[in-house]
């Protein structure tokens, strides 16, 4: 995202796409340099998105701002990489393991 003054984390966000179906809004990092330190805050954007808190910071160039997986989201992962990754074909309903011959 390109900086501007008064640029918000949520507004960073909307503007790479939004947030996707597997997003944990309440534990959102941002990631800002102070002087030569690191500091880093979680962030319940959540709360911001449904109008309980009011999007108190602003934004410097080359801060970043992670937004996690939910656990559906990081299991969704796994599956594709341990299961659908490892079978030889795609399974599909009434699709029998045992009935393939390894």
């Amino acid at each position: 995202v390109n900086f501007r003054d008064g640029l918000t984390p949520l507004q960073a966000v909307i503007e790479r796409g939004g947030f996707t179906d597997t997003a944990r809004l309440d534990e959102v990092l941002y990631v800002t340099r102070m002087g030569g330190a690191i500091q880093t805050q979680r962030l319940d954007l959540e709360a911001v998105v449904q109008g309980d808190s009011p999007e108190e910071i602003y934004m410097a160039p080359d801060d970043i701002v992670f937004v996690p997986k939910t656990f559906i989201g990081q299991a969704n992962i796994w599956v594709d990489q341990w299961i659908r990754g490892l079978l030889p074909t795609v399974p599909r309903p009434g699709f029998d393991l045992n009935a393939m011959a390894f």
